[in-house]
């Protein structure tokens, strides 16, 4: 049998855990896309199956050959889209470094369905490098 201080203290250190729950840092579970430049692997991930039309949340890694996370340094990323007859489209693209290095945090505003390139551009410890995405929106 529990006491009243007892269901007390396991409920004070389950609110305890869901609090402590939110540090979680850990990737996307879905790999959307993964390319090679020189010698660093650029891998697209995300929590769902496809780059959703509008606001969106992804990953973006860097490795190296042997899989390990590597601190490209600088990271700029720009989202065109093609349309005959047309200027591109240019998409919205946010960047930031996450506590991981090699793992930086993308936020982007894509505010049509169809195909569209990102481009990758880095430079930092590991040199300069650039790499091409290739998604379609949904």
């Amino acid at each position: 049998m529990q006491t009243p201080w007892t269901r007390i203290l396991l409920g004070i250190l389950a609110l305890f855990s869901i609090a402590c729950g939110g540090g979680n840092t850990a990737p996307p579970s879905h790999e959307l896309q993964r390319t090679t430049s020189g010698n660093i692997v650029v891998v697209l991930l995300a929590d769902h199956d496809e780059v959703k039309q509008g606001r969106d949340t992804l990953s973006l890694e860097f490795r190296g050959a042997d899989g390990t996370l590597k601190d490209v340094g600088t990271v700029r990323v720009n989202a065109t889209m093609s349309m005959a007859g047309m200027a591109p489209m240019l998409g919205t693209i946010e960047i930031a470094r996450t506590s991981t290095p090699g793992r930086y945090a993308v936020s982007t505003d894509l505010g049509m369905s169809g195909g569209w390139q990102l481009n990758v551009e880095w430079d930092g410890p590991v040199g300069r490098g650039t790499a091409r995405l290739q998604q379609t929106v949904r």
